[in-house]
């Protein structure tokens, strides 16, 4: 839950309009957060920005938040992106 409420603030801050974080949920080993875009491309500097940064939080290494991996797809006319996270 700790880690769980630390992306959803962190992200639900930073995203603004035109991504939409769907999800973040965490179990003991992994970590993933659904996110959906209008048009893919439009907001992928702010988008790809916001990801290095959310690396950077302090709290990212008590976490235990490690390797990421990304799945995007078209769904419904929007861009679904999902993160995962493990966790060390």
């Amino acid at each position: 839950p700790q880690t769980e409420s630390a992306l959803t603030s962190f992200l639900g801050s930073q995203l603004g309009s035109g991504i939409e974080l769907l999800e973040a949920d965490c179990r003991t080993d992994l970590c993933e957060i659904s996110l959906v875009q209008a048009n893919e491309g439009e907001s992928d500097a702010k988008f790809s920005d916001v990801m290095k940064r959310l690396r950077q939080q302090p709290w990212w290494d008590s976490l235990q938040l490690d390797q990421e991996t990304q799945i995007s797809t078209w769904d419904d006319g929007r861009f679904v992106t999902i993160h995962y996270f493990s966790r060390k």
